[in-house]
C-alpha cells in the first residue's frame, strides 16, 4: 500500500509514478522507456483496464465501473486523479 503523507494525502506524482510503473511493468520496459513513449499520458483503453486493476491491488481501493469511462481509462494523468479523489474519500 502506497505511503501517505504527513497531510494523509498522497502526492500526484506518486500516484502517476506508480501507473507508469505498473504500465512499465505490463510493457515489459523500462519505466523511462514508458514515459517517454507515453505523450500526454495517453494509454490504449486495455492498458488503461490494467492500470485500474493495479492501482486497486497498489491502493486498497475499488473503483466501480460507473467511476471508469473511455477517457479516464485511456489517460494516466486522468486515472491518476480518480486514484487520489478515492484516497481521499477513505
Amino acid at each position: 500500500m502506497q505511503q501517505k503523507g504527513s497531510n494523509g494525502q498522497v502526492g500526484n506524482m506518486d500516484v502517476e509514478t506508480a501507473l507508469y510503473e505498473a504500465l512499465a511493468e505490463t510493457r515489459g520496459k523500462t519505466l523511462v522507456d514508458v514515459r517517454a513513449s507515453v505523450r500526454g499520458g495517453e494509454i490504449d483503453s486495455l492498458e488503461g483496464v490494467a492500470l485500474i486493476v493495479a492501482a486497486e491491488v497498489r491502493f486498497g481501493i475499488r473503483i466501480t465501473d460507473d467511476e471508469t469511462s473511455t477517457w479516464v481509462c485511456r489517460s494516466i494523468p486522468r486515472l491518476a486523479a480518480l486514484v487520489r479523489r478515492k484516497l481521499s474519500d477513505g
